[in-house]
């Protein structure tokens, strides 16, 4: 047996079966993190950012964010390999295609897109890729009957830790996003694959290529990834390929969360140590959204990721998951906090707007409305994009969204702001391919 299959089936052994309990996590957490923690220590950055702090103290270290991180890149990794070296790598790799090149020969390099608005670069060995690959294989809440998978992923860009995960229960092929739509069907229709994945957006796409006919799929699921997934958009993609739903919570810093057979979402208590701290600091309870998270990657050595902040904005179920695993249960990402929009009270104070109200309010308001895209640029503006359906009158449903934003922000006891519409298709992020249904383009207020 292969060591990825070996991994893999330890790992969904771990899972299921390891009779995990809030203090076995615990434990287990403390203890890998105290040995990743010592290690770490030895690298310029992390020995300068926790000098005077007890290391045996792991959870109340200083933590980093990614613009810090990566301005000492060199003195993060194990190699001492700098941005500029790293980065002329993986833009040589983009622009050659060659997604099988290893830096040194060895270490897999990833660049992240920059969605949130600074660029990250991390370094993998063949063991961490091996680690990664094997989650993905052991976790990912495909059905039973479905196996072997045979899976499609469609990526901005190919990776060779991707390339290595083929066992006999799981075969994955990349799909480039950059792959014009027909082409893409036409590949689909050839490959035949039992499982999809990829951003929401395109796979919202291809559900309609298959709802005309083109794409000529019969999946055991659909996983979609790196995307905020809205609830009427999996219901699309639920009805439209007749296919459970599945997700994958991950970022450049982890695989944070996978799915269940049940459909709910766990974080990898295992494999990723991850705080959530309400808007006042304190630890946040499930059913409340959180506004920070600390995230510790619990086998990632080449890079540390210790004590890292990840701007992500989750809630966690307060009910525990028929499918008996004591993991936390993730029950809804609601995107970026970079993405947290803002009203004014009466009293003229800013007041924090979840992304999910607008997503709510905005495709409530008619059924004419296929996509949209609302952009605070201002702090008492916003243009708001609607895509629409053929025969949607366009001063009707801009109206209509109109009015059910203005209950919104009134519900809030906030004042409404002005707004633009504008109508066509969203804009996608030109790094990351993203679709960013709600974006903050303006500076957050000052909290008095």
């Amino acid at each position: 047996m292969s060591t990825l299959a070996t991994l893999a089936r330890v790992l969904a052994f771990r899972w299921r079966f390891g009779h995990w309990t809030e203090q076995t996590v615990r434990r287990w957490q403390t203890r890998r993190a105290t040995d990743l923690v010592r290690r770490a220590a030895r690298l310029p950055y992390y020995r300068e950012l926790w000098r005077g702090h007890d290391l045996g103290d792991v959870w109340d270290l200083p933590t980093t964010r990614k613009r810090d991180l990566m301005a000492n890149l060199a003195g993060a990794n194990t190699l001492g390999a700098s941005w500029e070296e790293l980065a002329r790598f993986r833009e040589e790799i983009d622009a050659t295609r060659q997604y099988d090149r290893l830096f040194r020969g060895e270490y897999n390099v990833e660049l992240s897109s920059g969605t949130s608005g600074s660029k990250g670069i991390y370094l993998f060995s063949a063991r961490e890729r091996a680690v990664y690959g094997a989650m993905i294989a052991a976790r990912n809440g495909v059905p039973r009957d479905v196996f072997p998978v045979r899976a499609v992923l469609i990526l901005r860009v190919d990776s060779p830790s991707l390339a290595k995960i083929n066992t006999a229960r799981l075969s994955l092929r990349v799909l480039l996003l950059d792959t014009p739509i027909p082409d893409m069907v036409r590949a689909l229709n050839e490959i035949g694959p039992n499982v999809l994945a990829g951003q929401p957006w395109v796979l919202q796409a291809l559900a309609r290529e298959q709802r005309a006919g083109r794409l000529r799929l019969r999946l055991g699921a659909v996983i979609p990834v790196a995307e905020v997934l809205e609830p009427q958009v999996r219901e699309e993609l639920a009805a439209r390929f007749a296919a459970p739903i599945r997700e994958l919570y991950q970022a450049s810093e982890g695989i944070m969360a996978s799915s269940c057979r049940e459909g709910r979402l766990h974080i990898n208590e295992d494999f990723v140590a991850i705080q959530l701290y309400d808007e006042a600091g304190r630890p946040a309870r499930g059913g409340e959204p959180c506004q920070r998270m600390v995230v510790t990657d619990l086998y990632r050595r080449t890079q540390p990721i210790v004590r890292y902040e990840l701007n992500d904005m989750i809630d966690l179920d307060p009910e525990p998951c028929p499918c008996g695993s004591v993991f936390r249960v993730v029950r809804r990402i609601h995107g970026r906090a970079d993405d947290l929009l803002w009203g004014r009270d009466a009293t003229g104070q800013p007041r924090p707007i979840f992304p999910d109200y607008f997503r709510r309010f905005i495709i409530r308001a008619t059924e004419g409305i296929e996509e949209y895209q609302v952009t605070q640029t201002g702090a008492n503006r916003l243009t708001v994009r609607l895509q629409l359906r053929d025969g949607t009158d366009p001063a009707g449903a801009a109206a209509a969204v109109r009015r059910n934003l203005a209950q919104m922000y009134a519900e809030h006891g906030c004042a409404v702001p002005e707004m633009a519409f504008e109508i066509g298709a969203p804009e996608l992020h030109p790094e990351s391919g993203k679709l960013r249904r709600v974006i903050r383009a303006c500076d957050p207020p000052a909290i008095v």
